[in-house]
């Protein structure tokens, strides 16, 4: 028997390059809000916000993390690869980035090379009130030799680069950010560890009002360190920790390019990376 076609189910707004699985997943069109910014770009969002997929389902031949999110709702970060999740774990800790959602828009452009479309990694807003999208990728592609060898070398192959460009392009030809995060800066060992370190913080310990208060007498020295922010805290089992989660709570800005310790940078944080132009390929 012929089934009745639904109404709701009418994918009109999105164009035909997007696969409709992910309209009809969100309950048809009526729940997915279309908006229109420039005649190459188009965005699509489910109406009650939701992701667009949930890479952490099993179903993926590589590894997925759930990450437990410090910013926003408290609730899991889904990590499409290990390469994601310490981006997440920088994000969260990062003092110039209020918020940030995965998986959230549809990206649609139509340019002079044809339709394309994609759903980058998170989109992320600034306490600046900037924003931007943002696609995680890892500074490296796998290179295959003549005689079979295989090597991993520096950047992202051609198709892949061609791509990012045409949506990075489009965005910036309507006035918005999109922006392709190096995933192997936030993988960094040494990175990496500080964030952890930041992270533990943020989870163990309960920001008490003394403590912006403090920093904020201090913050317009020059060249601070975590040990001169530790001095008000003397009295406390670890001095260090409390400057340590002041940087999750958006207070002060540490230097991560170093191992963190005493002698470790000191500063108000600045705009987001996306603003400055840092961490990208």
């Amino acid at each position: 028997m012929k089934q009745r076609a639904d109404p709701s189910n009418n994918c009109a707004d999105v164009g035909p390059v997007v696969p409709k699985h992910y309209v009809l997943e969100a309950g048809g069109i009526a729940n997915v809000r279309t908006t229109v910014l420039s005649p190459k770009l188009r965005i699509h969002q489910r109406k009650d916000f939701g992701r667009w997929r949930d890479p952490v389902n099993g179903a993926r031949p590589q590894q997925t993390v759930l990450y437990p999110r410090l910013k926003g709702p408290r609730e899991f970060a889904q990590a499409e690869s290990r390469g994601e999740r310490p981006m997440y774990a920088y994000f969260d800790i990062e003092p110039s980035i209020k918020n940030y959602w995965e998986q959230r828009f549809i990206v649609e452009i139509h340019d002079e090379e044809g339709d394309a479309w994609a759903i980058p990694d998170c989109f992320a807003i600034g306490f600046d009130e900037s924003s931007a999208w943002i696609e995680g990728k890892v500074d490296g592609r796998l290179v295959v030799a003549s005689d079979g060898r295989t090597s991993i070398e520096r950047g992202l192959t051609e198709k892949l680069t061609a791509k990012l460009s045409r949506i990075q392009s489009a965005f910036e030809e309507a006035g918005y950010t999109y922006v392709v995060f190096n995933e192997s800066w936030a993988k960094h060992p040494i990175i990496a560890a500080n964030v952890d370190m930041i992270v533990h913080a943020a989870r163990d310990l309960v920001l008490d009002p003394f403590v912006p208060f403090a920093l904020g007498q201090l913050l317009d020295r020059p060249d601070l360190t975590i040990g001169d922010c530790a001095m008000p805290f003397a009295d406390r089992a670890c001095p260090e920790e409390w400057v340590i989660l002041a940087m999750a709570k958006g207070i002060v800005s540490i230097d991560l390019t170093a191992p963190i310790g005493r002698g470790s940078k000191v500063s108000r944080p600045g705009r987001p990376f996306w603003a400055n132009d840092t961490r990208g390929l």
